[in-house]
């Protein structure tokens, strides 16, 4: 049995979708967010949003921080973003 490849909404019926397009998506997410930002504090839900798109940009860094700032308040999410960050980096790490 041969199973289908998830092609995305926006993608033409012979148009696989590419990795690239969806680190685009998570630079957007960040644009949105520094806007949203700039009209109202960032919630914690929206921070670990923000940690989980750096990660998916390997900016493990800027993902750090932001997951230790949000679990320091006791967020779970956080918590397991910054596992998360954690083992990626180490993946990385035995990779070079």
């Amino acid at each position: 049995m041969v199973k289908a490849l998830p092609v995305c909404a926006s993608a033409s019926p012979t148009e696989l979708p590419s990795p690239r397009r969806h680190l685009g998506r998570y630079r957007e997410t960040l644009l949105f967010l520094d806007k949203l930002r700039e009209i109202a504090s960032e919630r914690t839900d929206l921070m670990v949003l923000r940690g989980y798109a750096y990660m998916k940009l390997k900016r493990f860094a800027a993902a750090k921080q932001i997951f230790e700032a949000v679990a320091a308040t006791g967020n779970r999410d956080a918590q397991r973003g910054l596992a998360e960050v954690y083992a990626a980096q180490e993946i990385w790490r035995r990779k070079f």
